[in-house]
């Protein structure tokens, strides 16, 4: 059998990453995706109708915002919570506002 380390990246329209689900989401007794063949416009339009599991990736996944320059302006992810990240003027990162489990900003890096 596999190792269980099935990891799913989904990219947008303009080829940049706006959500990875860990091998713990694939491995979620609900979820099943594990062991199995499912081609990828099924499995998209699973994830899509349902509502548990749509939870599930939002509970799991992390999730990126771009702004039209194609740089990250949001992050959200299971462990870090949101973040929102903002640049200089010259397109630099400058700083990244940390929220808590409460979506309160509580931290500016």
């Amino acid at each position: 059998m596999g190792n269980n380390l099935l990891t799913t990246y989904e990219y947008n329209d303009e080829d940049r990453l706006i959500k990875v689900l860990p091998p713990a989401y694939h491995a979620h007794h609900d979820i099943g995706t594990l062991g199995q063949v499912i081609p990828y416009a099924q499995l998209m339009n699973q994830w899509q109708t349902n509502e548990q599991q749509g939870k599930l990736q939002n509970k799991f996944s992390t999730r990126m915002a771009y702004d039209n320059d194609g740089q990250v302006i949001e992050r959200i992810s299971p462990d870090t919570s949101k973040q929102i990240l903002i640049y200089s003027r010259e397109k630099l990162l400058r700083f990244i506002l940390q929220h808590d489990i409460n979506g309160k900003p509580c931290r500016v890096v």
